[in-house]
């Protein structure tokens, strides 16, 4: 799940779209990119992984559930090692 807010909304359109295996759904935040986050976390089954910077999002997201964070440098790594297309 990729959560847009503000500007970057109207750069792509909110839904669902999928590549072979793959699904991609984009949600517009009617607010802060930051309560979607977390409200789609939580409502997502899990287990749930939030790759974030943000140490207050981190922290919202801690507590009872399933969700994992982990930092933007790990999610480029990952990017970085996947085959090109």
């Amino acid at each position: 799940m990729l959560v847009l807010e503000g500007a970057a909304r109207a750069g792509v359109a909110a839904g669902t779209t999928e590549a072979g295996a793959t699904e991609l759904t984009v949600v517009h935040a009617p607010g802060p990119g930051d309560d979607a986050i977390v409200a789609a976390a939580r409502a997502a089954p899990a287990p749930v992984l939030v790759w974030t910077s943000d140490r207050g999002l981190r922290a919202r997201l801690a507590g009872p559930g399933d969700i994992r964070t982990a930092g933007c440098g790990s999610l480029w790594n990952l990017l970085d090692a996947a085959p090109a297309c």
